[in-house]
C-alpha cells in the first residue's frame, strides 16, 4: 500500500470481499480497485462477477493480485472481467506500471 500512496491515489483497504463491494457500491467514484483472490466472506472472483454485472463499474480497472492461481485460473478471472493479474509476489515496476497505465487519462482521438 506504501507504494500505492506515494504514486499520489487515496487507498482504502477492506478486511474482505463483501466489505470492499460494500464500500464500492457507496462509493461509484472509485478509479481502481486491486483485489486477492482468496478472501474472507466474498472472494475474488465472487467479487469481480459482482464489479461486472453493475452498469456503474463496467470499465472500472480491476486488477487482481494472487499466489494461489494457476494459468486455467488467471485466464477464468480475465474472463470474468479482471483487467489484469498479477502473481504474488508481486514485481513493484510491474504493479507501478499497471497502475499507472489504468489510472492516465487517455489521450483524446486526433
Amino acid at each position: 500500500m506504501g507504494l500505492i500512496r506515494k504514486m499520489g491515489p487515496e487507498v482504502i483497504q477492506s478486511s474482505n470481499g463483501r466489505r470492499a463491494w460494500e464500500f464500492l457500491d457507496d462509493n461509484p467514484d472509485v478509479a481502481l480497485v486491486i483485489s486477492d483472490v482468496v478472501m474472507p466472506e466474498m472472494g475474488g472472483r465472487d467479487f469481480i462477477t459482482m464489479v461486472r454485472a453493475d452498469p456503474r463499474f463496467e470499465s472500472l480497472p480491476l486488477l487482481i493480485i494472487s499466489a494461489y492461481v494457476g494459468v486455467l485460473g488467471v485466464a477464468g478471472l480475465l474472463d470474468r472481467g479482471a483487467s489484469a493479474f498479477l502473481r504474488k509476489p508481486v514485481d513493484l515496476a510491474e504493479l507501478t506500471e499497471i497502475i499507472e497505465r489504468h489510472l492516465s487519462p487517455i489521450p483524446p482521438s486526433a
